[in-house]
């Protein structure tokens, strides 16, 4: 039976069959039959040729090994393309195939659905085929590996097809590397996904959270990696920060998120505001200014003193939801491109159900521009403020009352020119309830001050889009849409009904002064007056309803 299987693998060799032929090789061989004349003829056949290439191989994926290519136990015996026998030279037995292509087609955990931007850690003896759902993720997430089996586990390292997977792979030969590598690397972020079996999983756990407090102290953290800063801008309500910074420290991340409170000066709250900058997290960045600021000037220094390459505006009555900083960090890291974001909250912003992207440009300004009216919940990149001159000088519109109420809707149309802009719908923010309550009507919302904030506008159209006269007109059209809204709301909540059509009239003769003070064409005239027509139109029947 031995010498026919012999003659067919001899038979199928000869004809180019070199899969069929290396099954009979290895059938025969494990029978126990001429074992020693039999892996001698596949070495000869299979390996020779593609000796070089393995040892090339090996020592470009794994030169800082602490294990050198001849002290590997583990053989791969070309079998079909990507596809390998495992050989174990120390046991002399085959281990089974070891495919690429399988790999390749591999579900990935589910983990990494919930966990989306995270790196994983493994514990393993030495097979990577006991955690192919995991090492699937690697091109694209960071994985790292304690092996027990050092001599096995390496070998994998000489598998040609694996470098676009091992280039993200760190191996450990033990906890203790392990630990000491992430103790010194500080701005590494530690992985959130562990896998292991029972007894090395808390092993891995205790590091992980070991790690994470040692960096939550001064000693420890390290700010070169920060990805995303939760600003927070704050007066007279230290009392709502505290919640909210209670909910912040409950994250489990360290270098890739911080925290920074600009705290307006203020009489109000001053235990709660005290308490608030001596808690013992050193991802809080505490700055009480020392002086009574605008809130626009509060806004803007809470950009400029964050670290993080993006960072996320959040106003002290709202919660971050912690569920979703997983989903942001991945979006934030894989699109470099992206110069703002405007994230869905439970209550603002809900109906956005899609993402939708803007090119940079009008496309940007289109999606954004007049969409922040509420700070919580907008996403800026930070080079972006410390490149752009107008964006760096938080005095240079002072006076006008557009900027001083809605900074956050000015810097979104310069982002818009600075990159790509993104609505996302995902819930990120929690809002609370206002602490002004249901009845209250705030003071911008008359309409004598929408319409100064129309002029305001107007004028923050002229300085910034004076040279590009059709990223003007889209911007015009959102001023218009946007200011007869607005007014609509107010009528809607029954302030001063009787003058309301008054104040249309008034609102269609500043937009028509407004169209005639740019140099438009006849086209981009009538597109506009044709919009403001059905504003008005629009208005007068909701009035009369």
């Amino acid at each position: 039976m031995e010498n026919q299987l012999i003659s067919y693998a001899y038979e199928k060799f000869e004809s180019g069959a070199y899969d069929k032929a290396l099954e009979a090789f290895i059938s025969v061989y494990q029978k126990g039959y001429e074992q020693g004349w039999i892996l001698k003829n596949i070495y000869n056949c299979y390996m020779v040729g593609n000796e070089d290439k393995f040892r090339e191989t090996y020592m470009l994926q794994g030169a800082d090994a602490k294990i050198i290519y001849d002290d590997c136990l583990l053989d791969f015996i070309p079998y079909r393309d990507g596809e390998y026998f495992i050989f174990d030279k120390a046991k002399r037995v085959f281990l089974g195939i070891f495919s690429v292509p399988v790999l390749q087609k591999m579900k990935p955990n589910s983990i990494f659905d919930e966990l989306e931007y995270s790196s994983a850690v493994l514990a393993l003896d030495w097979d990577f085929r006991e955690e192919s759902d995991i090492f699937i993720k690697a091109k694209e997430r960071k994985i790292y590996i304690v092996c027990k089996d050092a001599e096995r586990c390496i070998s994998f390292w000489k598998v040609p097809e694996l470098q676009e997977y091992l280039e993200n792979v760190t191996l450990f030969f033990d906890f203790t590397d392990l630990q000491e590598f992430f103790h010194k690397n500080t701005a590494i972020h530690l992985p959130m996904i562990i896998r292991g079996g029972t007894q090395e999983s808390a092993i891995l756990a205790k590091i992980r959270e070991e790690e994470h407090q040692y960096r939550l102290t001064p000693e420890g953290r390290n700010i070169e990696n920060v990805l995303l800063t939760i600003a927070i801008p704050t007066a007279n309500r230290g009392n709502l920060l505290l919640k909210r910074l209670e909910n912040l420290m409950s994250m489990p991340y360290d270098a890739e998120i911080e925290f920074v409170v600009s705290k307006n000066c203020s009489a109000a709250y001053e235990e709660e505001y005290k308490r608030a900058s001596e808690i013992l997290d050193a991802r809080l960045h505490y700055y009480d200014h020392g002086k009574d600021l605008l809130g626009y000037q509060n806004f803007h220094h809470a950009i400029e003193m964050s670290c993080g390459k993006y960072v996320l505006l959040v106003s002290d009555e709202d919660d971050v939801i912690l569920s979703s900083i997983e989903h942001y960090l991945k979006l934030l890291n894989s699109n470099p491109n992206i110069s703002q974001v405007r994230v869905k909250g439970k209550m603002n912003y809900h109906d956005i159900i899609v993402r939708k992207q803007g090119n940079s440009g009008i496309e940007a300004l289109n999606l954004m521009f007049l969409k922040q009216n509420y700070i919580s919940g907008f996403i800026v990149r930070k080079k972006d403020f410390t490149e752009d001159e107008f964006l760096m000088d938080s005095e240079i519109l002072a006076d006008n009352i557009f900027y001083q109420y809605y900074p956050h809707e000015c810097w979104s149309a310069v982002l818009s020119y600075r990159g790509d802009a993104l609505e996302e719908p995902v819930e990120f923010i929690s809002e609370g309830e206002s602490v002004y309550g249901n009845n209250y009507f705030p003071a911008y919302a008359t309409y004598e001050a929408r319409l100064e904030q129309l002029k305001g506008m107007i004028d923050f159209l002229h300085f910034i889009m004076r040279k590009d006269i059709e990223a003007a007109k889209e911007g015009l059209l959102r001023i218009i849409g946007k200011i007869a809204y607005l007014l609509e709301m107010s009528r809607e909540q029954k302030y001063d009904c009787d003058n309301y059509l008054e104040i249309i009239d008034h609102f269609k003769f500043i937009c028509i002064h407004a169209i005639e003070s740019f140099s438009f064409n006849v086209n981009q005239r009538e597109e506009l007056l044709c919009f403001l027509d059905y504003c008005g139109e629009h208005a007068i029947a909701l009035h009369n309803l």
